[in-house]
């Protein structure tokens, strides 16, 4: 198959699933993130490099070598992004808050500890949910004095990591299947 082949299936893979299911990918990143269209970017061009480098290894093998070169990661990558799937939804869901209480889908990121005055008030109210403790610590603007800004920086880049390593294991596992899937003898040297 001719490079310029490769690239352009490549590059039509990727932007298919960052497109597909009414931008999925992008509805299921971190709220409250600035950086959403750099992960998005950088994720592209990294699922972008990995599967023109498994192109390229697998360029030369004979059809039944070239299916295995592709489907035995395809398959591991599935598991891998099924995994990476669950982390980030369990972080997203414990990281996050829906603001205003009872109102909203809308989520906002959190932290991971909460400051003392904050843990004093949980004590004192242990029923309270996140958002309804941001809500009587004066609400969004002042969420810093229920988590500190290290712990919500802390939560924003853990979500960061995971939802790029989920989007990345799982546009490279449909990519290998894909490929697995498409090999045949017309576009193969043996």
């Amino acid at each position: 198959m001719k490079p310029k082949v490769i690239l352009a299936r490549s590059i039509e893979i990727v932007t298919f699933l960052f497109s597909a299911f009414g931008h999925f990918l992008t509805r299921i990143a971190p709220p409250d993130f600035s950086g959403l269209s750099f992960a998005v970017g950088f994720v592209s061009l990294t699922s972008l490099a990995i599967l023109l480098i498994i192109s390229l290894v697998s360029k030369n093998l004979s059809v039944v070598k070239r299916r295995k070169a592709w489907l035995k990661p395809g398959i591991i990558l599935v598991f891998v992004g099924f995994t990476a799937t669950s982390i980030y939804w369990v972080y997203l869901h414990k990281l996050t808050f829906p603001y205003p209480p009872n109102q909203s889908q809308e989520r906002h990121v959190g932290g991971f500890q909460l400051t003392p005055a904050a843990q004093l008030y949980l004590k004192a109210h242990p029923n309270l949910t996140s958002a309804e403790i941001v809500a009587d610590f004066g609400g969004l603007p002042m969420k810093t004095k229920v988590w500190s800004e290290e712990s919500i920086d802390n939560a924003e880049t853990v979500l960061t990591v995971n939802y790029i390593f989920l989007v990345l294991s799982l546009a490279s596992a449909i990519f290998c299947l894909l490929e697995g899937l498409v090999v045949n003898s017309a576009n193969q040297s043996t």
